[in-house]
């Protein structure tokens, strides 16, 4: 059975900074059930495992990324573009 996974791209410690390059990748997360986007603001996270979420320092009971200035906001990182994937 496969299993979806989150992968945050074009990670800057300060969302204003502008990116000489591509920026740091970010982490793979999951496994994941769904990915659920609301108007911008933030990616509702379903993993397979709730416990996982821990692992991502997110709260199993409510996993949910937020966006700050168009970027999705983890770990005090700002990352640009995600991609989900299975495998």
């Amino acid at each position: 059975m496969s299993h979806m996974y989150l992968k945050l791209y074009h990670g800057r410690t300060d969302p204003e900074a502008t990116l000489g390059d591509w920026g740091t990748d970010g982490p793979e997360i999951g496994p994941l059930e769904s990915v659920q986007g609301t108007y911008a603001t933030d990616l509702k996270l379903r993993f397979a495992n709730p416990i996982d979420a821990v692992t991502f320092n997110l709260d199993p009971h409510f996993p949910c990324l937020e966006y700050a200035n168009d970027l999705i906001h983890h770990q005090g990182v700002f990352y640009g573009d995600f991609q989900v994937f299975t495998k």
